[in-house]
């Protein structure tokens, strides 16, 4: 999964900040290393529908994750996100996707654990593990985190 798969990333310069935290390209290297290793060490880890990262823009810290069951615990920042749309396992806008599966919700919901604030994060552009296809992030997902995609 050598393929860029992000266009939030193009423009960026290569060069260290000068504020000592990752540049978006070193964030985007991290990120891509953390996705493939998560593919490989999860058990049909190519064949899981999608796989997205995020980072904090702030502070440098990333998450990876694939969509799956909705997390067991849910942040309150998210959780009230998610309400204003029908609820965790509900359709929302989308009218098939359930709200909390999409590795979106994933991704933020492990950031926000870690202390990040909602409007410090950034979401790279979803992928197919297995062919490294970007994929359109979902009605939903556009609704909850419109701040969070292509910035």
């Amino acid at each position: 999964m050598s393929k860029d798969s992000s266009g939030l990333f193009s423009g960026t310069s290569g060069a260290k900040s000068t504020n000592s935290l990752p540049t978006k390209n070193e964030l985007k290297n991290r990120i891509n290393e953390k996705q493939e290793s998560l593919i490989e060490k999860t058990p049909g880890g190519n064949g899981k529908s999608l796989i997205i990262g995020a980072f904090d823009e702030t502070t440098g810290k990333t998450s990876v994750a694939f969509a799956g069951e909705p997390p067991k615990k849910v942040h309150p920042v998210l959780q009230k996100i998610a309400d204003k749309l029908g609820g965790i396992g509900s359709l929302g806008v989308s009218g098939k996707n359930k709200i909390g599966v999409c590795a979106e919700f994933h991704v933020v919901n492990n950031l926000l654990w870690s202390g990040s604030k909602l409007e410090n994060i950034k979401l790279t552009t979803p992928t197919r593990p297995r062919t490294g296809e970007a994929i359109d992030f979902c009605p939903n997902c556009v609704k909850m985190f419109k701040e969070q995609i292509g910035k």
